[in-house]
């Protein structure tokens, strides 16, 4: 039996669900703020783009901030809901990527350090959830 790895292209976006979504985030022990607040983003997205958009949306994000969250005041409501589980997160990454978490939010254009945190995580956890989901 022969294996190919899939491009990222090629891959089937039939996995990416809202249901499967939050089954991800609540196995990977997601806060429930966070839950809530992405869960919403995603009904809303859902809602507007149709399924099949919804799902190249969140495959094409590919390791970028959704829109919903470059908006500082709301990055910075969902920060503060969940403070302990985003400093939690930005140590975990610095771990697993062996870089700081500075260095990783270079891109991220916020002076406020809870909202480069907070870009940093999501970004990063969604494009880590929607990679698990295309298998």
């Amino acid at each position: 039996m022969v294996f190919k790895k899939l491009s990222k292209k090629d891959r089937s976006t039939h996995n990416i669900t809202l249901t499967n979504l939050q089954l991800k985030m609540e196995k990977d022990k997601m806060d429930k703020k966070v839950i809530e607040s992405l869960t919403l983003v995603f009904e809303n997205r859902l809602t507007e783009m149709g399924v099949e958009g919804f799902q190249k949306w969140l495959n094409d994000l590919h390791f970028r901030t959704p829109e919903e969250f470059l908006n500082h005041d709301y990055a910075l409501a969902i920060y503060d809901e969940s403070r302990s589980w985003f400093e939690k997160e930005v140590i975990k990454l610095e771990k697993e990527t062996g870089l700081p978490w500075q260095e990783q939010a270079e891109d991220l254009k916020s002076e406020d350090e809870r909202i480069r945190k907070t870009q940093l995580v999501l970004r990063h956890r969604i494009s880590e959830m929607v990679l698990d989901l295309l298998g």
